[in-house]
């Protein structure tokens, strides 16, 4: 309304200048042309006058006088001419300007352009010209208008301006509240639904216009966010009523194998040293799921992948070595190619690490395992491979899901989380990861990029490796 008001307001007193500026030139047009019109005319008045044989100034006195008889009424502006100390005048003008006239009080301004000058019967527009006889001046024309009436129908037209603003004004504001009050309808539904909803009720939704502007978008875009919010919420709520689960497990076991220790003492080592074994895997398994669900929660961050130059066989040398203080059997590292590459060796030997644990719990004894590595198109490939009965349909088709997990694997100590941190670790790095797996085994691929791969290992350092490996 303001900026309406403004707008108006600035049209309006443009309006009336441009108004002005017309009347004035209307006025400076209309003395202009009578001045033409006494110069064509006092010529041959002249010549005809002076043919009687007069002076100068009498013939000069005369044709004037002849003009002005001659001259058309009017109200618009008034001729006079001075000869000598004597002032001619029309006997029409301007009813302003009649006093002037009967008192002789006529103001002339310099000769030569138009002005505007002051007199008692006010502010008047002015047109003076010499008047020449013989090459030598000797009297003054001038012609006169006044400038009060052009004010006065200016003032006129601006109140008209005015009032037909203030109408616009008006009308246009009543448009614009109605027109505003219809479309914010929807913004008022979305502040109010924000205002009623919390994380723990997520059902409301705000009704969506049927209009396609900006304001609709924004109301069914909300609903949308709603409906994100309340499945994500959904889900951070299963995913901790499973973390809570899974994470009561093994502390009630652990719990209840420290009761036991206590009741018994320390009269029986063979019992004692049992419960320790029992309570140390239960640890290890509360260890392994909190070290995933860190993962996982940090996948989403910036910064979970960190990559650095990774030289492949000192990585899968060390690889190894902490294969063997997981105690799995049955798992043989192949060699690795003499490159480096652009990776987070933290993270992508967790993944590696999570893929044999559930090779090894989710496979009979007697299963061999065996992890591999090469160069393949611009990809690191990195796979572990099991000569077990396979999976299940139902759980390789959810895989790499958090919790899911195989009857075996839940019972012998799987998070159900393993594969749903490579995924995480595979994606982190760019990459990707396959699974496959059928009545000859199983396999699950991972690939990074391999940038700054093709780096070429020094000799020494594939001595250390082959040492290592040895």
């Amino acid at each position: 309304m303001a900026v309406l008001a403004a707008s108006l307001a600035v049209a309006t007193l443009l309006a009336y200048k441009l108004l002005l500026v017309s009347g004035y030139a209307g006025l400076d047009d209309t003395l202009l042309r009578e001045r033409q019109r006494f110069e064509r005319s006092i010529d041959s008045i002249v010549e005809r006058v002076d043919a009687r044989g007069r002076s100068r100034g009498r013939t000069l006195e005369v044709a004037v006088r002849e003009y002005l008889r001659l001259a058309p009424p009017t109200e618009t502006y008034l001729t006079a001419v001075r000869l000598g100390d004597r002032v001619y005048t029309a006997n029409q003008g301007p009813t302003e300007l009649r006093p002037l006239r009967s008192a002789g009080d006529i103001p002339f301004g310099p000769p030569g352009r138009l002005q505007t000058i002051s007199s008692p019967a006010g502010d008047l527009r002015s047109l003076s010209a010499n008047v020449a006889l013989g090459g030598e001046d000797i009297a003054v024309f001038e012609v006169l208008g006044p400038v009060e009436r052009i004010h006065s129908r200016t003032l006129r037209a601006l109140q008209g301006l005015a009032l037909a603003a203030l109408i616009s004004l008006a009308i246009g504001g009543a448009v614009l509240f109605l027109a505003l009050r219809r479309t914010l309808t929807p913004l008022r539904d979305l502040a109010a639904t924000a205002r009623v909803t919390e994380l723990a009720s997520l059902g409301s939704r705000v009704p969506e216009p049927r209009t396609g502007d900006e304001v609709g978008s924004l109301a069914r875009e909300f609903n949308t966010m709603l409906a994100r919010l309340e499945r994500a919420a959904e889900s951070q709520r299963e995913f901790m009523a499973t973390v809570s689960h899974e994470l009561r497990t093994p502390i009630t076991i652990a719990r209840g194998h420290i009761e036991t220790l206590e009741t018994i003492g320390l009269h029986d080592p063979g019992s004692v040293s049992e419960t320790a074994a029992v309570v140390r895997e239960e640890l290890m398994r509360m260890g392994r799921l909190v070290e995933d669900l860190m993962a996982l929660a940090r996948s989403e961050t910036e910064g979970f992948i960190r990559p650095a130059r990774l030289e492949l066989p000192a990585f899968l040398a060390e690889l190894e070595l902490r294969l063997t203080g997981l105690a799995v059997e049955g798992v043989r590292v192949g060699e690795a190619p003499d490159v480096a590459i652009a990776a987070d060796g933290e993270r992508l030997a967790q993944a590696l690490l999570n893929l044999v644990v559930n090779a090894d719990v989710h496979t009979p004894p007697g299963t061999s395992v065996m992890v591999t590595s090469r160069m393949q198109d611009g990809w690191a490939v990195f796979a572990v491979l099991d000569d077990g009965p396979g999976m299940d349909d139902v759980i390789r088709r959810d895989a790499f899901s958090a919790f899911v997990t195989g009857g075996d694997g839940a019972a012998g100590g799987s998070t159900g989380l393993g594969l749903a941190v490579v995924r995480a670790v595979a994606e982190g790095h760019g990459g990707d990861v396959a699974l496959e797996s059928g009545t000859a085994g199983t396999a699950v691929t991972l690939r990074i990029p391999a940038q700054g791969a093709g780096t070429a290992l020094t000799p020494a350092a594939t001595a250390l490796q082959r040492g290592l490996n040895a």
